[in-house]
């Protein structure tokens, strides 16, 4: 492109200089769409490379917000509920009553969260 560019550029000095009007501003536009085109060409890869990501991230987002992390949280629940129990609560208990540290106390709290927030 750039050796026609240059090639573009010398015939339009030949026609200016045999004062062809006509012929001058067709081979002007034709220069300067191929100096576009050059332009154009270092620029394209990053363009496309931006257009990827932001693809990439629409197709992220669709994929997040079509998780259901009501499921984990359900299963979070039932596991605690299963292991954290009122004998393991008693048990931490007396283990801290053992080391004299009475004023620690074991409660196990249910509370629910709502999903796809985040807990502590």
């Amino acid at each position: 492109m750039t050796r026609l560019s240059a090639r573009l550029e010398a015939d339009a000095e030949e026609l200016e200089k045999n004062s062809n009007a006509e012929s001058l501003a067709k081979l002007k536009g034709g220069l300067n769409k191929f100096n576009d085109r050059i332009a154009l060409s270092k620029v394209l890869s990053t363009i496309f490379q931006a257009a990827e990501c932001e693809a990439r991230k629409r197709r992220l987002q669709a994929l997040s917000d079509s998780i259901d992390t009501g499921h984990v949280s359900r299963q979070a629940t039932k596991i605690a509920q299963q292991v954290l129990t009122d004998a393991l609560c008693n048990a931490l208990n007396t283990e801290l009553d053992a080391l004299d540290a009475e004023f620690l106390k074991v409660e196990f709290a249910k509370k629910a969260t709502s999903a796809k927030s985040s807990t502590t």
